[in-house]
């Protein structure tokens, strides 16, 4: 059913998939109607599949194409993508049928403006477990942000750490990510990504 999907073209690599948020979100179902073992099944995937694909292997967190956190009733799984034009993430539920695909136009805010829109359903559908702990912003001297300038990796990507005035930013290309301090030596980020 995902008849706006595809692989390949216009995208550089042979594996990624072009979608919509709409198809996305059938590919969600799909897995949570695989999961569910009771009256629902997945007209493609069956348990054993989706199974496969939200446990994560000894060696790294992600399952086979997804990242799956929580347990229980919060079990639930997410994916992240990006294309030249747009980001998008999708969070589902695996046990009560829930979940969303937000999709934006690429710009240094969207990964903060996906993350703001997902945490608003979140407490409209009361996905506490989703929700992140409220983090306290730290005052710190801006000259303490000197010592954290460079180069630095995180995950898959090089970026460079740069005070802008009063702002420590990670810089990845086009893409700038405000670093918040929480301490002088801890910081985060208000879009979701770990830095």
């Amino acid at each position: 059913g995902m008849a706006r999907s595809a692989f390949g073209p216009p995208l550089p690599a042979a594996f990624a998939l072009t979608s919509t948020p709409s198809d996305l979100a059938r590919f969600a179902l799909e897995i949570q109607n695989a999961m569910s073992g009771g009256g629902r099944t997945g007209r493609i995937l069956t348990q054993q599949t989706a199974q496969a694909m939200l446990t994560p292997p000894p060696y790294g967190p992600e399952g086979l194409g997804l990242s799956p956190s929580g347990r229980d009733s919060a079990l639930r799984f997410t994916q992240r993508g990006r294309t030249a034009v747009t980001d998008v993430e999708m969070v589902a539920f695996v046990n009560h049928g829930q979940g969303a695909v937000v999709m934006a136009h690429r710009s240094p805010g969207s990964g903060q403006l996906i993350a703001e829109i997902l945490n608003a359903i979140a407490k409209t559908y009361g996905w506490l477990e989703y929700l992140p702990a409220e983090k306290a912003i730290a005052k710190v001297d801006p000259r303490v942000y000197d010592r954290y300038a460079g180069r630095y990796a995180a995950g898959d990507r090089t970026g460079t750490v740069a005070r802008r005035g009063t702002r420590r930013l990670f810089v990845v290309g086009k893409d700038a990510t405000e670093l918040i301090p929480e301490s002088v030596s801890d910081f985060f980020t208000t879009d979701g990504d770990a830095i």
